[in-house]
């Protein structure tokens, strides 16, 4: 394309009290220094408040979507991702970066999943470092029901501690992958 991008998107579910005017701002001026001089300027960035039940875009309005550690963070993944396909065209890209880690007690353990949901989400889901507690195998299932094709995937491993009682629930993978980068591709 010529003229760049036309516009980018910035979506935030505004679920957290530091969301205002000052920090819409902010991630106006945000952008990296090295694609100043590609077409791409702070005019062309609109943030979005994603608060309803669908991402505010027309249906296969976007031919990229990008996220570093936030799927981790939403509570209904599968909408989510079920959202981002609605609004990606066909042949467009995802890539999301999510951390598998425990996010409430320890990022050196997977204490976390110990804890039944019920108690889990009553006790930290209003919290800003609330996590869904999803693993690998759950994102990967989330993406192959909406048919995303994998096209690259970068897993990361780091030593954890791991309960006992968690090494029965979860497989080998599950525990051992503690964050993975996704590319995928909406198919034709």
């Amino acid at each position: 394309m010529k003229e760049g991008v036309k516009k980018i998107y910035l979506l935030d579910s505004a679920e957290h009290v530091f969301l205002n005017e000052n920090i819409i701002n902010a991630y106006k001026e945000i952008y990296p220094e090295s694609i100043k001089d590609s077409g791409l300027n702070k005019n062309k960035l609109e943030v979005l408040n994603y608060k309803s039940s669908s991402i505010p875009l027309v249906n296969e309005s976007c031919d990229i979507i990008y996220s570093n550690a936030v799927l981790e963070h939403v509570k209904d993944a599968e909408k989510t991702i079920a959202e981002c396909y609605r609004v990606l065209k066909r042949s467009g890209i995802m890539m999301h970066q999510i951390d598998f880690r425990d996010h409430i007690f320890d990022q050196k353990s997977l204490f976390f999943l110990k804890l039944p949901k019920f108690i889990f989400d009553f006790l930290f889901s209003n919290i800003g470092g609330w996590v869904n507690r999803l693993r690998y195998s759950d994102w990967k299932s989330i993406f192959s029901k909406y048919n995303l094709k994998v096209r690259f995937e970068n897993k990361e491993q780091d030593d954890i501690f791991t309960p006992k009682a968690i090494l029965r629930k979860y497989s080998k993978e599950d525990i051992e992958v503690t964050g993975a980068l996704f590319v995928l591709e909406k198919e034709n």
